[in-house]
């Protein structure tokens, strides 16, 4: 099933229009952890704020399967 990764806040979203092929549902939330760190890493590189930005992933039925805050800390 083909998932889209969204950066969405209250006042705009970043639409994922390729999205991406995952087998199993629970590679899911490992992709979304791995986009998490990247998305923050990249923050601190270029001090830009992400709080209240969320990544909606969205499968292809178009149903949100999964929303996490990027201000979260992740193991």
């Amino acid at each position: 099933m083909r998932y889209y990764f969204h950066l969405a806040s209250s006042q705009q979203i970043i639409l994922d229009t390729s999205g991406v092929v995952i087998s199993h549902p629970a590679t899911v939330q490992s992709t979304v952890r791995r986009l998490i760190h990247k998305v923050q890493h990249e923050a601190d590189q270029i001090t830009t704020n992400w709080q209240g930005w969320r990544i909606d992933v969205e499968d292809s039925s178009g149903n949100v399967v999964l929303s996490v805050p990027l201000d979260t800390t992740l193991p």
